[in-house]
């Protein structure tokens, strides 16, 4: 986990280990818009704070960065 400006992001390994998802698929989502992400370096870091789980259903609530 890494803090910058107060937020808490993951990194796309993070994220897959925590979502129980391949880190391809989070890449993938990151390319198709449906995760927010920030590029840091040669990686991505990303704001988890909108995840959550509702009945078994997984959503995406990212508030713009």
């Amino acid at each position: 986990m890494i803090t910058l400006n107060g937020r808490q992001y993951y990194t796309v390994r993070e994220t897959a280990n925590m979502l129980n998802l391949a880190e391809a698929t989070i890449r993938k989502w990151i390319r198709d818009g449906k995760i927010k992400a920030v590029k840091l370096g040669r990686g991505y870091i990303i704001n988890v704070e909108g995840f959550s789980v509702i009945d078994g259903v997984f959503h995406i609530e990212q508030r713009e960065e």
